[in-house]
Parts: C-alpha cells; structure tokens; sequence
C-alpha cells in the first residue's frame, strides 16, 4: 500500500508541476528500493534497501530545499510597481518589452497571473522552450523534434515577477512630464531573449527607469515573431566564433534609437553587452553603458590597439570563469583596454568572483539546482544573492554618475552590504561620485 501511495504521489506532483530533478530520488526509491525491501524481508539486504531509500529521500528534500521557481526570494526592489507592454519597430519590426513604473500597490488588486511578467511567455510557452532548447544545443544541430512535452517544464510557469502588470497606468509621478524618466536600451545575449532577465529589467523599472528591451530579428534571440505572427528561432548550427556570421549580426544589432535625453544608457549582457558597448561607441545620442560580460570576440583587436575608444561613461562586469569561454583570444586583454583607452575619468570595471556566464542571467533566482547542474558545477546556495548583487551593481554605478532620480549610491551599498566584499573586486573603481 505505501508503494501505491508513493507512486500516487508522484504522478500528482507529475501533473500539477510536470518533471523535476527533486522527483528523481523518490522515483527511484518507490519504483527499486520499496519493492526491495519487500522481497528481502528481514535480510540483510532489507537493511541496506532502508539506508539507499533514507539517503535518497535525504537527496530529494535536498534538492528541493533550493525552493520553487519564482522571483519570491529576489530581495529589496524600488519604490514603484511596474508596468510593461510590447511595442514594435516600424523599420525593422523588432518586437520590444517595454517596462516601466506604476503605482506601488498596483499590483497587489491584480490577481490574474496572466497580466503578471513571467519567465515563459504564458501565450507561447512552446515556441519559448523551443528557442530555449535550440539555446541549450549552441553550436550544435537542434533537436530533431523542436516540441518539447510541457511535463518538462510544467513547474517554470510559475515563474512569474508579482509586482509587473501589463498595460498598467504610468505613475502620476511621470503623468504629466514633471519628472524624468531615464531610458534604457537592453540587448539580450546570443541565444537569449529579455525574459532570460526578468529579475533585472524588472527591478531596473522598479528604481523609475524607462527600459526598452529588444528583440533582434537577426537570428541571435532564442526566439521572436514578427507583426504576422511568424516566429523566428535561434540559428544554433553555426560555430559560435563564427566572426563573419557574429560580426554581420552585430552590424544589425543596432537599435534605432530616437530618444531625445542627455541620459540615454546602452545595456546588455554578452553578445548584447558588446551591442551597448558599440551602440555607445557609435552613437553620441548614448551617454552611459552598462555591459555584463561584454564578448569581446568581434572587436578585441580594436579595443586592444585603443582604435575601438569609448569615451562614454562605462559600467562592465565580468564574471570570472567566462575568459575560460573564449578560447581563442584574451577576453579580459580587450575588456581591461575599453577602460584603459576611456577618458571620462567615470568608468567602472568590477570582476565577480567565483561566478558564471549565466549567473548574470534568471537562471540561478528560479531553478538554481538545476542550473547547477547543467553548467557542471556542484549545487550552490549562493546564486540568488550573486545574481541579485550583479544586478545591484548596475544600479549603484547608474547613481555614481547621477544617472538615478529615485535611489542612492548609499542606499544600494546598505543593500549589498557583506555580499559586495564577498563577490566583488574592483580593477577601476569609480570613487568620485555625481550624487
């Protein structure tokens, strides 16, 4: 009877959450051990099938221990709520996340998650997991088949930020153009799309900025769609230095902007990090750039010889294993000259240490286990607070330079306070402050 029960169990959890790694231990343990330690009886072996069930249900509540994909445990945020919307380009038909803020509380009358930003676009959760898999085979041929069985994924639904409604009415604070909104423009990394930062974007808003997140036609998103309704995936075959191929999209990468603001800032992470680090070099409308591992890979050389000058104020961050992803070339060399080669006297360069790629990404606030795994690594029980310091980070150089209407230089460090020493060490730091 406690076989059927476990296994009753454990179809329901299959049902209301699909498959996760934590169900592993307990499948295990009432499809082999359980009926074991019936057949052993009293035997010797029963007492060793005891210890294997013990060890892996200890395993099961140790993986769950990790907690449930949401953003609940994404700590202090800004002082608004926020909205967010979907706009498109009328030259290139690029589909953009708007998020902005709102009232605080607004949040709070709206029960519907449906309204509410979530990791998986609910509407195409399965043209989401495809992109999302062609992400996961990067260099490689795509799965043969692109569907994915939403049992495997069930559970990232919930995966929701509680305080972004859509369409939701702008702040009376900005109603009437009494106060300013500083725009950002946020490129996602290669393969990535905005939802693979939902915490940041979010949070950024939350703190009265503007951000415009694109997503790029050019075969770099994971996945997008155009104003008919045609969905776009990420080309995955290609090697991922392919220079021609890298530098071409790079090239049409360019949002056009058409803000008119003294404080335009250029973000993104990885291919997109490099994007606003170019946007910057090429536009004087972009006044500040915020890039998380910028990929060097296509403008080392320039950045090397000091041709590639970014005289903007500049924000990066690295993480300290990603050089070990970029064979080939020095990726701190060339990151290092961006601020050698930088005049304003206001750059930023800090090195995250004992950190990922990915850390950067949503990826270790909602299944940090199972991220874990997949980037090879014992399980930590660190990655929310990496990913939000990173993410903090961004926040505390934007008020540095007086690029923040609604939060302090001395507010963020009293957020980052202990985690800061821990995780972050400076190569430049900007010690003269605007604000």
């Amino acid at each position: 009877m406690q076989i059927i029960a476990n296994l009753a169990g454990l179809v329901y959890c299959y049902q209301t959450e699909g498959f996760r790694m934590g169900q592993l231990p307990l499948v295990l343990c009432s499809v082999v051990f359980q009926p074991l330690n019936i057949l052993a009886c009293c035997s010797w072996l029963s007492y060793i099938s005891i210890l294997f069930q013990t060890l892996l249900i200890g395993l099961s509540t140790w993986i769950f221990s990790f907690g449930d994909p949401t953003f609940e445990k994404y700590p202090q945020r800004g002082k608004y709520d926020v909205g967010h919307k979907k706009i498109r380009t009328d030259k290139f038909d690029n589909e953009i996340v708007v998020f902005y803020p709102i009232e605080k509380g607004t949040a709070t009358s709206v029960k519907s998650q449906r309204n509410k930003f979530s990791f998986i676009e609910k509407e195409f959760h399965q043209q989401f997991m495809t992109g999302l898999g062609r992400a996961l085979k990067l260099g490689q041929k795509p799965f043969q088949n692109d569907i994915i069985n939403q049992g495997w994924y069930r559970f990232l639904l919930d995966g929701v930020i509680d305080f972004s409604i859509s369409h939701a009415k702008i702040s009376k604070d900005f109603e009437n153009g009494d106060n300013e909104m500083i725009p950002i423009v946020f490129s996602h990394g290669l393969s990535g799309c905005c939802r693979f930062y939902c915490g940041l974007l979010n949070d950024y808003a939350s703190h009265g900025y503007i951000i415009f997140a694109i997503s790029h036609r050019d075969k770099t998103a994971s996945y997008t769609n155009d104003k008919d309704g045609n969905f776009y995936y990420f080309e995955n075959e290609p090697k991922v230095f392919d220079f021609k191929l890298r530098n071409d999209q790079g090239k049409l990468d360019m949002p056009n902007i058409k803000i008119n603001t003294q404080k335009l800032t250029s973000m993104g992470h990885s291919f997109g990090g490099i994007t606003a680090v170019r946007a910057g070099y090429l536009s004087d409308k972009i006044k500040a750039i915020v890039s998380f591992d910028p990929w060097m890979y296509m403008h080392q050389k320039e950045a090397i010889s000091g041709e590639m000058k970014v005289n903007k104020y500049l924000f990066t961050i690295m993480t300290e294993t990603f050089p070990s992803l970029c064979p080939g070339y020095d990726q701190w060399a060339a990151q290092k000259a961006l601020h050698q080669f930088n005049s304003t006297g206001m750059n930023e360069s800090i090195i995250l240490k004992n950190c990922h790629h990915n850390d950067q990404t949503d990826f270790p606030q909602l299944i940090p286990f199972e991220y874990d795994v997949l980037e090879k690594r014992f399980p930590r029980s660190d990655l929310r607070e990496i990913n939000y310091l990173n993410n903090q980070l961004g926040l505390l150089y934007l008020a540095k330079i007086g690029f923040s209407n609604y939060h302090t230089s001395a507010e963020i460090e009293q957020r980052i306070k202990g985690i800061k020493e821990k995780y972050a060490a400076y190569d430049v730091e900007l010690t003269t402050k605007i604000n």
